[in-house]
């Protein structure tokens, strides 16, 4: 956890998602994802792989929507408060090739909340979804078009504009920020993936966040 904690601290995260954790196949107890400064939420897949944490500062007002989670689905659902502003988000890992669509368990869980006017909404994880509007690439999958017809819906936005996983033959945004204040968000850019990753870091900021 130590190169995630240098991260943190770099970009004074107030929030932090990781996907793909493998943190119930090696065992791992919470001791050891711990972070000086940060609480932490974990969501482990009952098999191999898989996974989702989610970091935010001790100081941030944040609850755990359980009863928004379901035990097909690899997310994590929470409410935050800050200063201004109420935040709905979900932490989510979509596996490549998945039969489960994910765009209507996240459908699901929005109509059962109350979206106010000054909510903010942020959907984010790795959810392996090509499509246009979610980055360059000329290329689609249907996790994209399932993806980009629920934010069209939803009126949300990607914030990550930039590939996030590149190799010797392609390049391509696999991770995306879903986000109702894409005016409010701004891009800062994706850094050198942790340990053996074949993912960048994205980073965003937002004053609304701090």
């Amino acid at each position: 956890m130590a190169i995630l904690a240098i991260y943190s601290a770099k970009f004074n995260a107030t929030i932090r998602l990781t996907t793909e954790t493998f943190a119930f196949e090696k065992n791992v107890p919470d001791q050891v994802l711990l972070i000086p400064g940060y609480s932490f939420l974990r969501r482990d897949r009952r098999t191999h792989g898989g996974g989702v944490a989610l970091y935010y500062r001790s100081s941030l007002r944040l609850r755990r929507l359980t009863s928004l989670e379901t035990q097909d689905r690899e997310v994590i659902w929470f409410q935050a408060s800050t200063r201004e502003h109420d935040i709905i988000g979900c932490a989510a890992y979509w596996p490549p090739g998945s039969d489960l669509d994910i765009t209507q368990h996240l459908q699901h869980a929005l109509d059962e909340v109350s979206i106010e006017f000054n909510t903010i909404v942020l959907l984010a994880g790795d959810l392996n979804a090509h499509h246009p509007d979610f980055s360059e690439s000329i290329s689609t999958n249907t996790a994209g078009r399932l993806l980009q017809r629920f934010a069209t819906v939803n009126a949300l936005t990607q914030g990550i504009q930039a590939p996030t996983r590149v190799t010797a033959h392609s390049s391509s945004c696999l991770d995306i920020l879903l986000t109702n204040i894409p005016e409010e968000i701004t891009f800062l850019g994706v850094y050198p993936g942790i340990g053996t990753s074949d993912h960048g870091v994205a980073c965003v900021t937002s004053k609304q966040l701090l």
